[in-house]
């Protein structure tokens, strides 16, 4: 544990790279421009490169036609020049139609409305007879029944009961007096346990043929209000049909009513729409007239337009010319040179030396790990000898405070050295013990020097 911990590779010189990359990019720009001057020919001419120091690049293109074409574009400039003699000769007659304005006179007559346009047009009608919007809705419909139910349940309640206690109450007089009598025979005392039970069980019967009593009474008073209740239920069921029937006669009467209204509104609408159908046939006839009489003014414009751009059209004619073709080179797609990566190449180097830092760096690491792995193994295994790691060890147990955390004092052995919890380091077990350092103050003979770490020898404590 005594090596020292390697040392990062150093960052590259960013102006270094930044010029190297700059001259590299210049140096392929110059190749690619030479890998893409290429000439063509053909049979109009040629295309090519000659040596031009006054260029950018230290090139300029160059194209020549061929013999044909040539003379082809000898001739086409003769004629150009002698159109061009012609169109100088005309330059009277484009002033003279220039100069005259267009005129109108003659043709027929802008229209520019519709006579009687938005007359006679009908936007109201007799609505007819006004609408029924309500009616007697007739008698008020019963939402409810009435009648006390619970004064019907409780006083057959009260008469089913009092029937059944007045049979019930004689009779447990006399079956508590022969009761006791058979008691008594039997010579029980009244303090004794099965004097007490045979009354207990006396008043259980009792008491049970009572409850059946309540039950029975409270079943007929359910039955009587049940009763009470659909006998007023039939009575407010037939009043509200007979309500409903007369809710039903007067709202088919409106309905009557409001039927004939509508059809007198129907037949009045019909009669306004026929008007105002009858209406928009004329105007359409008449704006179809109008629009007529308005085209045959358009086209009348257009002709006198024509006669007077023709001297035009034609001088502008003669002013243009063809022109002969140039020669092109053929479809080519230009080279393309990548550019020398000086920053991948210093990226390279710095990733080589970045990674042999980092296994550097594990390769420590994995000692320190190592060392964490073994003070664990002694502190699960057992504290006597034989073929374990213990044994091996001894009582020594890495208890090096630069190997724990959470460390937490929970008490002290009698010679005031304190005993702590702790977690070895990337450990989840919770451990109970002491600290080497603080140890080695009061018991330097029970702490040893184990790879650099700290173990306490807990056979000497």
């Amino acid at each position: 544990m005594g090596k020292s911990a390697p040392t990062p590779p150093p960052a590259p010189d960013p102006v270094a790279v930044s010029q190297a990359q700059a001259q590299a990019n210049i140096e392929t720009a110059r190749e690619q421009q030479r890998l893409n001057m290429v000439g063509s020919s053909g049979p109009q001419g040629s295309v090519g490169w000659v040596a031009d120091p006054t260029q950018p690049g230290g090139y300029r293109q160059v194209t020549s036609l061929s013999q044909p074409e040539q003379q082809s574009y000898d001739l086409s400039k003769q004629a150009e020049n002698a159109a061009l003699g012609v169109a100088n000769s005309q330059i009277g007659r484009v002033g003279e139609a220039l100069s005259t304005p267009l005129s109108t006179a003659g043709l027929p007559e802008l229209s520019g409305s519709i006579p009687g346009a938005g007359q006679g047009i009908q936007s109201s009608f007799d609505k007819g007879r006004a609408l029924q919007y309500g009616f007697d809705p007739g008698q008020q419909v019963q939402g409810q029944v009435g009648g006390d139910l619970d004064a019907a349940r409780y006083q057959n309640m009260a008469a089913v009961y009092q029937q059944a206690a007045s049979r019930l109450d004689p009779r447990f007089d006399r079956e508590q007096r022969a009761l006791e009598q058979r008691l008594a025979d039997q010579g029980l005392s009244t303090n004794s346990e099965a004097y007490a039970n045979a009354q207990r069980q006396f008043s259980e019967g009792k008491n049970d043929a009572y409850n059946q009593a309540i039950y029975s009474a409270v079943g007929a008073g359910e039955d009587a209000a049940n009763s009470m209740f659909g006998r007023q239920l039939q009575q407010g069921q037939f009043a509200n049909q007979a309500a409903a029937q007369m809710y039903g006669q007067n709202m088919g009467q409106a309905e009557f009513w409001n039927q004939t209204a509508g059809q007198d509104y129907g037949q009045n609408l019909g009669a306004a729409q026929f008007n105002n159908a009858a209406q928009q046939q004329q105007f359409q006839q008449q704006l179809a007239s109008a629009q007529f009489g308005n085209e045959a003014r358009q086209q009348g414009l257009q002709e006198r337009a024509y006669l007077q751009n023709q001297p035009i059209n034609q001088f502008t004619a003669l002013m243009s010319s063809g022109q002969v073709g140039m020669p092109e080179g053929i479809g080519y797609t230009p080279s393309q040179v990548a550019n020398t990566d000086v920053l991948g190449a210093y990226a390279l180097n710095q990733q080589a030396q970045q990674s042999a830092y980092q296994a550097q760096a594990a390769n420590q690491r994995s000692g320190l790990s190592g060392l964490f792995s073994l003070g664990a193994a002694a502190l699960a295994a057992p504290m006597t000898g034989g073929g374990s790691l213990a044994g091996a060890l001894g009582s020594r147990i890495l208890s090096d405070a630069r190997l724990k955390t959470d460390i937490r004092r929970v008490g002290a052995l009698d010679n005031g050295v304190g005993v702590y919890a702790y977690r070895y380091l990337g450990g989840e077990t919770v451990h109970v013990g002491v600290l080497a350092q603080e140890l080695a103050q009061v018991r330097p003979d029970a702490v040893h020097d184990m790879g650099g770490f700290l173990a306490v020898d807990y056979g000497a404590l």
